[in-house]
């Protein structure tokens, strides 16, 4: 008689392996993965976290920028090549011709137009 060799069926039950790839912990990731990175966090570039004294210090800027934003605009109310003044004439002594002083002032600058209001003011543009 031949020894017959036992062979086991392909169609075998297999119970279920314990499910490793569920939910894990932060501490079971942390054990798991042992000091290794995944290649995405490696070569991220870490974001730097401003502190209190940053943050002040970028309010203050942006502030300061703005201002000074403001105040080129306001300086630009005059001509291309000057800011706008205003000229208050006040005779302090009697012997003070004031109407001598805004001819001067007309005559300063050729290109300037002048008109007069209703309130007896002199404009100079």
């Amino acid at each position: 008689m031949a020894l017959q060799v036992h062979r086991a069926s392909g169609l075998k039950q297999h119970n279920k392996k314990h499910n490793k790839l569920g939910h894990k912990t932060k501490g079971q990731v942390k054990s798991l993965s042992q000091g290794r990175q995944s290649v995405l966090t490696a070569s991220r570039k870490a974001k730097h976290e401003l502190s209190r004294v940053e943050r002040r210090n970028q309010v203050k800027v942006v502030r300061a920028d703005k201002k000074e934003k403001n105040l080129q605009k306001k300086r630009k109310l005059g001509t291309e090549s000057r800011p706008p003044f205003l000229v208050c004439v006040l005779p302090l002594t009697p012997d003070t011709d004031s109407r001598r002083v805004l001819e001067a002032l007309k005559s300063a600058d050729c290109h300037a137009t002048v008109t007069h209001s209703e309130q007896n003011t002199t404009h100079i543009r």
